[in-house]
């Protein structure tokens, strides 16, 4: 099991006898290689991603993912995905479900304060919700979010290394091409 996960994450694994690794099996052939292979790409590429572009992603995909508010509108009961303030959801006495970003990511029983004020609060302390009781909130668990962060920023870097190796393609058709001139 430690020699098929070293394949799997070894760096300079020579790549042309890596490709068994992929499927669970160990590499017929042990080489190690003087360029880096395409886990070590991987690794690069997603260090280089900041957390703000994670987090900006994760809010550009919450809307697009359509089971978390299909079952609510089905029913139809009023949807709000990612209310920018509480005020936002109204306290009219309808039921209300509203999906909420990462800053309100909370534990089992133990919503978030950001949570509770979509809960308590009308506009402002002062100003106590009404219908408390007609308002769902779906909000990301703590691990859940540690772990969507973990796998956008994986997309993306596998994104970055798509397109790092189209690029040196295209460079080395053009340098192929040149010489045949």
């Amino acid at each position: 099991k430690g020699l098929t996960r070293w394949a799997q994450a070894s760096h300079w694994l020579d790549d042309t006898h890596a490709a068994s690794a992929a499927s669970g099996q160990l590499p017929t052939t042990w080489r190690l290689g003087n360029r880096p292979n395409l886990p070590q790409m991987h690794a690069a590429a997603a260090k280089e991603i900041s957390d703000e572009i994670v987090r900006a992603r994760f809010l550009e995909e919450i809307p697009k993912v359509k089971p978390l508010t299909a079952g609510a509108s089905g029913l139809g009961i009023k949807v709000h995905t990612l209310p920018p303030k509480p005020k936002d959801i109204e306290d009219d006495g309808g039921f209300h479900y509203a999906v909420l970003g990462p800053s309100a990511a909370s534990e089992s029983g133990k919503p978030s304060p950001e949570a509770k004020r979509y809960l308590d609060e009308k506009t402002k302390p002062e100003n106590p919700r009404v219908f408390r009781n007609a308002v769902i909130l779906l909000t990301p668990s703590k691990d859940g979010l540690e772990l969507a962060h973990n796998r956008i920023r994986e997309y993306l870097a596998r994104e970055q290394v798509r397109l790092d190796l189209a690029e040196q393609h295209r460079y080395l058709n053009t340098q192929v091409a040149e010489h045949e001139i």
